[in-house]
């Protein structure tokens, strides 16, 4: 980004330039190549939205483009890179720890509280589409996750246009504002990742309990009940050769 940021510049220039219906669709095609496993640039994306068209156009540009992106990988790796994202999950303890909770009674929330933790977009998106979550429920818990950081972000793009008319104006004042905004968006997103890690690995801790448990009194985990933390894909994976410690 620093070497490239006079290219970063002009392209940034170049997409405010076009009419509104050109960058919706500029933005949704990059949201989308965003969301597949590969895929790069997420963060870039939001606070370039929010760089060009405000605070409050940029946020509906950004949950319009990441709700129609999410729901093209999500397809996509289900039905074609499925087998593939398996394997991968299945050689990650971590990975396999998640995708055994997003199948049990607190799936969304885990979905929800994944979606604020610095884990690339791309590959969770990977990992979420071997999950048996409905597309919906899905949609659903991956736009409320990310709903803070896209704030926060927002708001980090609107700021970095306050700080080219702050150097137009050398103004010490501006400097000063323009500083602490940035420190406390940034303490910000570092409390909210903080906070998610902290709630997500104690989902997989109670998850991981439970099936130890299970395993030691030769018993499998309810899969009918409401309260389970994990489901079926447990005693799957525990079959695979998983490291349940």
């Amino acid at each position: 980004l620093a070497l490239g940021r006079q290219h970063l510049r002009e392209l940034l220039l170049w997409a405010g330039g076009l009419d509104g219906a050109a960058g919706l669709l500029l933005f949704t095609v990059g949201f989308i190549v965003v969301s597949l496993p590969c895929g790069w640039g997420y963060i870039l994306l939001n606070v370039a939205a929010g760089y060009l068209y405000g605070f409050v156009l940029g946020m509906g540009l950004m949950v319009l483009g990441v709700l129609v992106g999410t729901c093209v990988a999500h397809v996509a790796c289900k039905r074609l890179l499925a087998r593939w994202a398996l394997a991968w999950v299945q050689r990650s303890e971590k990975l396999s720890a998640v995708v055994r909770v997003v199948e049990g009674a607190s799936g969304l929330k885990v979905v929800a509280l994944a979606r604020l933790t610095p884990v690339p977009f791309g590959l969770q998106n990977a990992v979420f589409a071997i999950t048996d979550l409905s597309l919906p429920n899905y949609l659903m818990a991956s736009s409320v996750g990310l709903l803070p950081t896209q704030l926060l972000n927002s708001y980090l793009g609107t700021t970095l246009r306050t700080m080219e008319d702050v150097i137009a104006e050398q103004s010490v004042s501006g400097y000063f504002i323009f500083s602490l905004q940035i420190v406390i968006s940034i303490g910000l997103m570092f409390y909210v990742v903080h906070r998610a890690q902290v709630e997500l690995n104690a989902a997989i801790v109670a998850c991981e309990m439970e099936m130890k448990t299970s395993l030691v009194t030769g018993s499998q985990p309810s899969i009918s009940g409401s309260t389970t933390s994990c489901n079926k894909r447990t005693v799957a994976f525990a079959g695979g050769g998983i490291n349940i410690v």
